[in-house]
């Protein structure tokens, strides 16, 4: 279900004869109460999806940003999931706000709808909705490296079919993934990468030794007196 504050813009667009028509928002409730059994469990989830909400696309990302020690961004992204999800042009709030954490994070939308998921490159992060055999196509994950981050579980899946199959069920219900829809790459992430987490590695790599280096002095000047 999408949120009052979502129906009422919905209703005021409606009022309107200048847009006639509004996407269905990114956002599904998939619940899954424990990792299913027999999967691959890659990198930890770190934002799950409560239950009832419709996060799925922001919880996803986040995980991602996290899993590659982009904390800080992780964790601002995480926390305006509200002002992102809730609006009926959810793309292009993200678009926005992650060109206002870096313009290295621009999205670059993508048809994959035909594309074989064995075939994209593992280098590029995937935001995707999942079209399912009920015809839903509003659960959205991210891809990268051959994992699935998916908000629904607490940890990643590995990018195969029937992974893929978990993602469009719930605990109650099996679907079938037929194809991607609403696709977006981060097609500068290497770049992203290089300038906000190696630079910051490397800077607390740096400070550690010069920590490390200072205390041995100190230690040897001790030892003098």
């Amino acid at each position: 279900m999408v949120s009052e504050f979502f129906l009422e813009q919905v209703k005021r667009q409606s009022l309107s004869k200048l847009q006639v028509f509004v996407e269905v928002p990114p956002g599904a409730n998939n619940i899954h109460r424990e990792f299913p059994v027999g999967v691959t469990k890659g990198p930890e989830i770190h934002y799950i999806q409560v239950e009832g909400e419709r996060t799925c696309l922001i919880t996803s990302l986040a995980s991602l940003l996290y899993f590659v020690n982009s904390r800080e961004h992780a964790s601002e992204l995480f926390n305006s999931k509200g002002c992102i999800q809730e609006q009926t042009n959810v793309w292009e709030q993200l678009q926005i706000y992650l060109t206002q954490l870096s313009g290295l994070l621009k999205l670059q939308k993508i048809d994959y709808s035909h594309q074989n998921f064995k075939k994209i490159n593992p280098e590029i992060p995937i935001i995707t909705c999942l079209r399912a055999s009920n015809g839903k196509e509003d659960h959205t994950v991210t891809i990268y490296k051959n994992w699935i981050f998916d908000g629904n579980f607490i940890q990643a899946l590995a990018l195969q079919k029937e992974s893929l199959d978990i993602c469009c069920s719930t605990n109650d219900e099996s679907f079938l993934y037929e194809s991607m829809l609403h696709t977006y790459i981060i097609p500068y992430f290497n770049q992203y990468l290089q300038k906000f987490v190696c630079a910051d590695q490397k800077k607390k790599k740096y400070e550690k030794k010069k920590k490390k280096k200072n205390n041995q002095k100190r230690k040897k000047r001790r030892g003098t007196k």
